[in-house]
Protein backbone atom coordinates (compact mmCIF):
# COMPACT_ATOMS: atom_id res chain seq x y z
CA UNK A 1 0.00 0.00 0.00
CA UNK A 2 2.71 2.30 0.94
CA UNK A 3 4.69 1.35 -2.08
CA UNK A 4 1.87 2.22 -4.35
CA UNK A 5 1.20 5.62 -2.52
CA UNK A 6 5.11 6.34 -3.39
CA UNK A 7 4.97 5.08 -6.61
CA UNK A 8 1.85 7.43 -7.25
CA UNK A 9 3.59 10.82 -5.33
CA UNK A 10 7.03 9.97 -7.41
CA UNK A 11 5.03 9.78 -10.56
CA UNK A 12 2.70 13.12 -9.54
CA UNK A 13 6.44 14.56 -8.52
CA UNK A 14 7.46 14.01 -12.12
CA UNK A 15 4.77 15.41 -13.56
CA UNK A 16 5.01 18.56 -11.37
CA UNK A 17 8.65 18.90 -12.70
CA UNK A 18 7.55 18.77 -16.33
CA UNK A 19 5.31 21.35 -15.58
CA UNK A 20 6.95 23.44 -14.19
CA UNK A 21 10.00 23.45 -16.61
CA UNK A 22 7.16 24.14 -19.12
CA UNK A 23 5.54 27.01 -17.48
CA UNK A 24 9.17 28.37 -17.55
CA UNK A 25 9.91 27.88 -21.39
CA UNK A 26 6.49 29.83 -21.42
CA UNK A 27 7.92 32.50 -19.48
CA UNK A 28 10.62 32.81 -21.03
CA UNK A 29 8.77 33.19 -24.77
CA UNK A 30 6.59 35.58 -22.86
CA UNK A 31 9.94 37.91 -22.57
CA UNK A 32 11.75 37.37 -25.80
CA UNK A 33 14.59 34.79 -24.08
CA UNK A 34 13.29 31.16 -25.66
CA UNK A 35 14.79 29.96 -28.64
CA UNK A 36 10.83 28.91 -29.63
CA UNK A 37 9.06 31.49 -31.22
CA UNK A 38 5.50 32.58 -30.06
CA UNK A 39 4.04 31.34 -32.94
CA UNK A 40 5.75 27.85 -32.84
CA UNK A 41 4.39 27.18 -29.40
CA UNK A 42 0.65 28.10 -30.73
CA UNK A 43 1.18 25.81 -32.91
CA UNK A 44 2.18 23.20 -30.91
CA UNK A 45 -0.94 23.90 -28.36
CA UNK A 46 -3.34 23.89 -31.25
CA UNK A 47 -2.07 20.53 -32.65
CA UNK A 48 -2.52 19.15 -28.80
CA UNK A 49 -5.25 20.68 -28.20
CA UNK A 50 -7.25 18.93 -32.02
CA UNK A 51 -5.55 15.83 -30.51
CA UNK A 52 -7.34 15.53 -27.49
CA UNK A 53 -10.94 16.68 -29.32
CA UNK A 54 -9.96 13.54 -31.40
CA UNK A 55 -9.25 11.37 -28.97
CA UNK A 56 -12.08 12.40 -26.51
CA UNK A 57 -14.59 12.10 -29.79
CA UNK A 58 -13.23 8.38 -30.34
CA UNK A 59 -13.86 8.14 -26.60
CA UNK A 60 -17.18 8.62 -27.11
CA UNK A 61 -17.90 6.67 -29.95
CA UNK A 62 -16.10 3.39 -27.72
CA UNK A 63 -18.39 4.43 -25.12
CA UNK A 64 -21.55 4.04 -27.67
CA UNK A 65 -20.04 1.41 -29.32
CA UNK A 66 -20.02 -0.48 -25.81
CA UNK A 67 -23.59 0.15 -25.07
CA UNK A 68 -24.54 -0.51 -28.26
CA UNK A 69 -22.80 -3.98 -27.18
CA UNK A 70 -24.48 -4.03 -23.73
CA UNK A 71 -27.89 -3.70 -25.28
CA UNK A 72 -27.47 -6.32 -27.75
CA UNK A 73 -26.16 -8.91 -25.43
CA UNK A 74 -29.10 -8.45 -23.24
CA UNK A 75 -31.65 -9.02 -26.14
CA UNK A 76 -29.57 -12.40 -27.28
CA UNK A 77 -29.29 -13.59 -23.48
CA UNK A 78 -33.33 -13.09 -23.67
CA UNK A 79 -34.15 -14.61 -26.69
CA UNK A 80 -31.84 -17.81 -25.22
CA UNK A 81 -34.17 -17.57 -22.39
CA UNK A 82 -36.90 -17.96 -24.55
CA UNK A 83 -36.03 -20.43 -26.47
CA UNK A 84 -34.74 -22.43 -23.67
CA UNK A 85 -38.45 -22.10 -22.10
CA UNK A 86 -39.88 -22.98 -25.64
CA UNK A 87 -37.79 -26.17 -25.69
CA UNK A 88 -38.52 -26.98 -22.40
CA UNK A 89 -42.23 -26.11 -22.99
CA UNK A 90 -42.28 -28.57 -26.08
CA UNK A 91 -40.79 -31.34 -24.15
CA UNK A 92 -43.71 -31.89 -21.88
CA UNK A 93 -45.91 -31.73 -24.28
CA UNK A 94 -47.72 -34.83 -25.50
CA UNK A 95 -46.45 -36.77 -28.66
CA UNK A 96 -49.82 -35.30 -30.21
CA UNK A 97 -49.23 -31.86 -29.54
CA UNK A 98 -45.97 -32.29 -30.66
CA UNK A 99 -46.93 -33.22 -33.87
CA UNK A 100 -49.28 -30.15 -34.47
CA UNK A 101 -46.20 -27.40 -33.61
Amino acid sequence: MLTEQLKRLTRESTQKEKEVSTLEEVYKVLIGQSKFSEELLTELIETREKELLDIIERNKETEARIEDLKETLAQQRSLSGDLSNWAERFDLQSNDEKKLC
